[in-house]
């Protein structure tokens, strides 16, 4: 039990360093290991943290597609609280990443809804991060695109 919970610890942290692909490599590699040996619902963080490598890769169809998988999987199983909320709470970040403020919206009202935002939870902390977040990437300037002129 205590494996994929570090395994989800160090990519996170790999990713908080910038070294995405490193983190990648880390968490594809153990999601190889859980499905040979026949984990499911053991490896949700694995899971989890595959699909927001996969997003800061630039991979967000890919990402979108994971995540949503997951928390159709959590929710068949009838997870709450913290487990959906992270889940929640991913697929939103992988937006803030790609620029899909309708699915910023929509799962980060979803994470609030799990963490009980507004409702005096501990978990409240998590959502107002994911909201600041959000707000910081919408005022970095954007890059513009390979050939698109430059406004100077």
């Amino acid at each position: 039990m205590a494996w994929p919970l570090a395994i989800a610890g160090l990519t996170d942290t790999l990713l908080s360093l910038g070294r995405s692909a490193d983190a990648h490599a880390l968490v594809a590699a153990a999601y190889a290991q859980s499905k040979a040996r026949g984990m499911h619902a053991t490896v949700f963080e694995i899971v989890r943290m595959l699909g927001l490598t996969e997003a800061r890769l630039g991979r967000y169809d890919q990402a979108s597609a994971r995540l949503d998988q997951l928390i159709a999987d959590q929710s068949a199983l009838g997870v709450s609280g913290l487990n959906l909320g992270a889940s929640y709470e991913a697929r939103a970040r992988a937006a803030i990443w790609a620029g899909d403020t309708q699915a910023v919206k929509r799962y980060s009202a979803l994470a609030a809804q799990q963490y009980r935002y507004g409702h005096g939870s501990m978990l409240s902390v998590r959502y107002e991060r994911l909201m600041e977040e959000a707000q910081m990437h919408k005022r970095k300037p954007r890059r513009p695109l390979s050939g698109e002129p430059r406004v100077e």
